[in-house]
């Protein structure tokens, strides 16, 4: 009897000692192979997805630059075109800075700024004598963004720039989803010639 017990105890050993080789087996190959190569996985994932939020950071850096280049090239083009119609190319610029800077004082954003013309007027500047003074007359269109509060004070201020200002015409309206507004001003500066 003893003898067939230990003969029925061999066979379950066996199993036993199979299934126990076979789960070492595996846990050696899972640490062994499996492991790092999954830790190598969510690695290059990790690194992946911080690849693709630069190139969308990248992405908006462009847009904004390209914006902003256009920005300049229209600037530029507002600027060849101020040179046109001012007695010469420092008055432009001056009159030009010193418009954007008294907007920016106030809060607001110069969107646009460059000559306009009534239908049928001649693109080049006109003259005329005012108290016998011979004046030069720039007509000048500017388009504003900021609080209206801003625009006011902005305004305000026109006539106490260092030559004559007239407000031609104002439109004004309300930015889409904010509380600013647009306000675009058509004025005729006056300018003391020679």
């Amino acid at each position: 009897m003893l003898l067939s017990r230990r003969t029925d105890v061999n066979p379950l050993l066996g199993i036993i000692g199979i299934v126990a080789l076979t789960v070492a087996l595996v846990i050696v190959w899972w640490f062994a192979f499996w492991a790092p190569s999954l830790s190598k996985k969510t690695q290059l994932l990790s690194s992946m997805v911080q690849q693709e939020e630069r190139i969308t950071q990248l992405e908006r850096e462009k847009v904004a630059i390209v914006g902003t280049r256009r920005q300049i090239e229209q600037l530029n083009k507002s600027i060849g075109e101020w040179g046109q119609q001012f007695p010469d190319s420092k008055v432009a610029n001056r009159i030009f800075t010193e418009l954007t800077v008294l907007a920016r004082s106030y809060g607001l954003r110069a969107v646009r700024m460059k000559p306009w013309l009534q239908p049928g007027e001649t693109p080049h500047r006109s003259s005329g004598i005012v108290g016998g003074y011979l004046l030069e007359r720039v007509p000048v269109t500017i388009l504003l963004e900021g609080r209206y509060v801003g625009v006011s004070h902005f305004i305000e201020r026109l006539p106490q720039l260092p030559y004559r200002v007239v407000l031609q015409e104002m439109k004004l309206k309300a930015a889409a989803g904010s509380s600013n507004v647009y306000v675009l001003l058509d004025l005729y500066l006056y300018f003391r010639k020679g």
